[in-house]
């Protein structure tokens, strides 16, 4: 009966580690713009750069900047985070 309890704590504990790790990698971005936003010297962030992001989150969602193309149409401040991000 211990046993029992034992494997379906287990597979109970395994589920949810992978839900949240899976719900954090979908913010992962997100959070990494916040820390970003507080150490980079941003006077202010606009209302256009903030709809930005939203999109920029949006294409970007798997968390990979791997198809980030420097010259493309983004603000700045989201080259210098993806600069920051890769560092």
């Amino acid at each position: 009966m211990i046993l029992v309890h034992v494997l379906v704590l287990h597979a109970f504990m395994r589920h949810l580690i992978i839900r949240v790790f899976s719900a954090l990698s979908k913010f992962a971005l997100t959070l990494l713009f916040t820390v970003f936003s507080i150490k980079a010297p941003i006077a202010r962030v606009s209302a256009d750069e903030w709809n930005s992001f939203l999109e920029f989150s949006k294409d970007f969602s798997s968390g990979s900047l791997d198809s980030w193309e420097d010259d493309g149409a983004w603000p700045s401040l989201l080259d210098d985070f993806v600069d920051f991000a890769r560092k």
